[in-house]
């Protein structure tokens, strides 16, 4: 019985820079579920975030295995701080880690963040 070559062996097959656009589509299509991984990492560290939305995502590193494919990345988020009912919403920026098993399905660890400063407004010197 012939069996049919996995994710991973199709991945070792494309030239780089096809490679390169192939992960980064697979990435882009679970930005969700990278949004989820990001509020539960802030959750993890005591801050309620809801909401979590990838703004921006940069590759930084691609490690083919045998069975898996591991992509360090860079990412720009924003989410709505607090209560659910707030309209805050904080900027973050962080790296994570995302696995692309055999099958194609990627899962995300190893999130790191750190929050962005909003716009502050210069004290113009009144009493305070």
């Amino acid at each position: 019985m012939m069996r049919h070559a996995g994710y991973i062996a199709s991945l070792k097959q494309l030239p780089r820079t096809e490679l390169d656009r192939t992960v980064e589509r697979a990435l882009c299509d679970t930005l969700a579920q990278l949004g989820v991984a990001i509020t539960s990492a802030a959750a993890a560290r005591g801050h309620v975030l809801h909401n979590g939305v990838v703004d921006d995502l940069q590759l930084a590193r691609i490690d083919l295995g045998d069975t898996e494919c591991r992509v360090v990345l860079r990412f720009r988020a924003s989410a709505r701080r607090g209560e659910t009912g707030r309209r805050d919403n904080q900027r973050l920026a962080g790296s994570a880690e995302a696995s692309i098993d055999d099958a194609g399905r990627v899962s995300y660890l190893g999130i790191t963040l750190s929050e962005e400063r909003g716009f502050v407004p210069h004290d113009e010197g009144g009493e305070g």
